[in-house]
């Protein structure tokens, strides 16, 4: 969906008590199968609100604002656990401008706070995972580690700086890119929590992210625990090994945007409004659209979602690893290529040829395609319907 506030996309505002709660939905897989999760999202207390936040069924359209995911019953904030599980979600950062940081990541608030208090991040005082921070500059997924006493209390120093993966330089990812992953589009975040033992008790081993749009593979990185020694010791923050255990808790889902547009604020981030990404857009509306989150086990028996209309067609000019997967109406060959990272950026690029069946029956763009109980449109008009998850496709 664009990331255009439409006023038919407006929510149903709830005030339930001092909340103000928005429906936010989200897909959790098991062994056995997937299940919409009727969730709802609140923002900062005790002056929050959700004005400048569209949403329609599982896509979220916001302006600045930080917004924290609350449970089906309203009654406290969902907890997410994400050792040995993939989240993968859509987002669509071509309207937020480098200077600002559209972000989506988790903290091991209390989930005893009262709905819209109990903050905390890894700049203070608890576990944070940034699963991604984006703009049309740059983006970048980090692990801000704190030495766990328990929740939302702890010893020792956390690890302001983070450990990470940031990919301004690379040369797959940018605005306007024709071989990539073109920033003024619509891309899938695909992030992998693995652990030592592949069981959901394990020690949290590595982080793997991907990003995805149509076709085209980007491997944004990995990071590990030699993420974290190589930072400077008072910036460790007890590493994975802490990470882990903040997980463990059960983590709190906040989505927010802000910044001020191209002020050099996230130069950290973009690199500088001086930047040939930075520099390609003007006139921004500073919003940024989430949408399509699944949680899923890594591996385990998972129901795929078909798309009847697409058919997808691998030509490969580089082989170095390959790969068949087969749905029931899609067959792909994906050939991974490994590019030489820039900085700390690890990127391989996967291509492919696309064939889409339009007509008048079909679903616009950005309109959803396909997916697990869609009952609508299967095929798309001058776009490709695209997988973002087993209960969500869209036309891309």
């Amino acid at each position: 969906m664009k990331p255009v506030i439409i006023a038919a996309f407006f929510a149903e505002i709830l005030s339930v008590s001092a909340q103000t709660l928005a429906s936010f939905p989200y897909t959790l897989c098991t062994s056995t199968g997937c299940a919409v999760q009727n969730t709802y999202i609140t923002p900062v207390m005790p002056n929050g609100s959700l004005s400048n936040v569209t949403t329609s069924g599982n896509s979220l359209t916001m302006g600045s604002n930080r917004l924290y995911l609350v449970n089906a019953a309203k009654t406290a904030y969902e907890p997410i656990y994400l050792k040995n599980r993939k989240l993968t979600f859509t987002i669509d950062v071509s309207q937020v401008p480098c200077g600002m940081n559209a972000a989506m990541y988790f903290t091991a608030m209390s989930l005893n706070s009262e709905i819209g208090y109990g903050y905390c991040d890894g700049q203070t005082t608890c576990n944070e995972f940034d699963v991604t921070e984006a703009n049309i500059g740059g983006q970048q997924v980090t692990a801000h580690p704190c030495p766990l006493a328990s929740q939302s209390n702890t010893q020792g120093t956390c690890s302001s700086w983070g450990c990470g993966v940031n990919d301004m330089s690379s040369s797959s990812i940018g605005p306007k890119y024709t071989s990539g992953i073109d920033l003024t589009k619509p891309y899938v975040v695909t992030t992998t929590f693995e652990t030592n033992d592949g069981t959901d008790t394990g020690t949290l081993s590595s982080v793997v992210q991907t990003f995805t749009q149509g076709s085209t593979v980007v491997n944004i990185g990995t990071i590990t625990e030699s993420t974290c020694t190589a930072l400077p010791t008072a910036q460790y923050g007890g590493g994975f090994s802490a990470m882990s255990a903040g997980l463990d808790e059960g983590m709190v889902f906040i989505l927010s945007l802000w910044g001020t547009a191209n002020s050099g604020d996230m130069n950290w981030l973009d690199g500088g409004s001086s930047t040939t990404k930075c520099s390609t857009l003007s006139g921004q509306t500073q919003v940024a659209t989430f949408s399509a989150f699944t949680l899923a086990p890594i591996s385990g028996t998972q129901t795929t979602a078909t798309t009847a209309t697409t058919t997808t067609i691998t030509t490969p000019s580089t082989t170095t690893t390959t790969t068949t997967t087969t749905t029931t109406t899609t067959t792909a060959k994906t050939t991974s290529t490994t590019t030489k990272p820039s900085s700390s950026t690890s990127t391989s690029t996967t291509t492919a040829k696309t064939t889409t069946t339009t007509g008048s029956s079909c679903a616009i763009k950005w309109g959803q395609c396909g997916g697990i109980g869609w009952t609508g449109a299967t095929c798309c008009t001058l776009s490709t319907c695209t997988v973002g998850n087993p209960y969500y496709s869209q036309c891309l």
